[in-house]
């Protein structure tokens, strides 16, 4: 199994991307974070939808993910919010350092 990943969720706010960010930095439960304004298209309790979000993306170690996904099930707006997560392979070892340095030591 690879030891880092990168989580992803989405916000329908810029603003709430931003401050849900600030929150999970600073339990350190990722190094870091960045935002990208999307375009969704998806089908939610039999209505299409389609409108701007902020996807999130979260860089952490893989053995981290679960801390994650509950602390994003706690502190998220939506009843249902995008959790996902995709194996980082490779990286540099001095920026793959600085993750683990980063987030919490503990399990």
């Amino acid at each position: 199994m690879n030891k880092y990943i990168e989580v992803k969720t989405t916000f329908e706010t810029h603003e709430a991307t931003v401050e849900f960010a600030t929150k999970i930095l600073e339990a350190k439960l990722v190094a870091c974070t960045h935002v990208s304004e999307i375009k969704s298209h998806y089908v939610f309790e039999g209505q299409v939808c389609n409108h701007i979000e902020f996807q999130l993306g979260m860089i952490t170690r893989a053995n981290l993910y679960k801390k994650c996904e509950e602390f994003i099930k706690s502190n998220h707006p939506y009843r249902i919010p995008q959790i996902i997560a995709i194996q980082i392979k490779f990286g540099h070892p001095d920026y793959l350092d600085w993750v683990d340095k980063s987030c919490i030591t503990s399990d």
